[in-house]
C-alpha cells in the first residue's frame, strides 16, 4: 500500500472517530496482538467472547452472527477504506497496513502500576513490626503501640480496598469485556 498517515492529514480525525466504536478497536487490538494478521472467524470469536463477560456459551449464536454482520458488512469496509486493515476474501484474513502500524492503542482503564501498592503494603508490615518490637522491648507504650498499630491496620486496611477495586477494573478490562483503548498515532 505504501500509504503514510502524515499524507492522510485530512484523514487523521476521521481515523480517531472512525475507531471510536469498540468493535473496530477491538479488531484492531486482535489483529495487531496476532503478528499483523487474523482470521475473520477468530476476530469474531474474539470480539463476541469480550461482548459475553468471556465466554460463548451456544445460546449466543445469534450474537455471533450479529458480530459477524456488523463487522463484515460496516466496520471492516470502513477500516479497509481508510487503509489500516486490508481484508483477503479468499482466505478470509485480515491484515495490518503501514498504516496501522503507526496506529498505537493504549490501555485507559488501568493508568498505574500494581507493585506500587505491594511497596506500600511492605512498607507498612516493617513500620508495623518495628513498632511491635519497640513495644515489647517496653521502649515505647503499650497505648502508643495501640494507637499506632490500629492507624497502620487501618491504611493496610484502605490501600487493600483500594488495590481489590484496581484490580476488578483491570479483571474487567482483560476478561470480562473487551479491552477500552485511547488511540494513538505515532510520527
Amino acid at each position: 500500500m505504501g500509504a503514510e498517515l502524515e499524507d492522510m492529514e485530512v484523514s487523521m480525525d476521521r481515523v480517531k472517530k472512525e475507531l471510536r466504536n469498540s468493535r473496530r478497536r477491538y479488531t484492531l487490538f486482535y489483529v495487531k496482538n496476532n503478528d499483523g494478521s487474523a482470521s475473520l472467524d477468530d476476530v469474531v470469536d474474539k470480539i463476541t467472547a469480550w461482548e459475553n463477560n468471556g465466554e460463548v456459551p451456544e445460546s449466543k449464536t445469534s450474537h455471533r452472527k450479529s458480530v459477524y454482520s456488523s463487522l463484515y458488512q460496516r466496520h471492516l469496509p470502513r477500516l479497509v477504506e481508510l487503509g489500516i486493515l486490508s481484508y483477503n476474501r479468499e482466505n478470509r484474513t485480515l491484515s495490518l497496513t503501514e498504516v496501522g502500524e503507526q496506529i498505537s492503542l493504549k490501555v485507559a482503564t488501568h493508568d498505574h502500576d500494581c507493585r506500587s501498592f505491594s511497596k506500600l503494603f511492605f512498607a507498612l508490615g516493617i513500620l508495623n513490626a518495628v513498632i511491635l518490637l519497640l513495644g515489647g522491648l517496653k521502649v515505647v507504650s503499650p497505648l502508643a503501640v495501640f494507637t499506632w498499630g490500629s492507624i497502620i491496620i487501618t491504611v493496610f486496611l484502605i490501600l487493600a480496598l483500594l488495590q481489590f477495586y484496581d484490580y476488578r477494573s483491570w479483571k474487567r478490562a482483560f476478561e470480562n469485556k473487551g479491552p477500552d483503548y485511547v488511540v494513538e498515532i505515532d510520527r
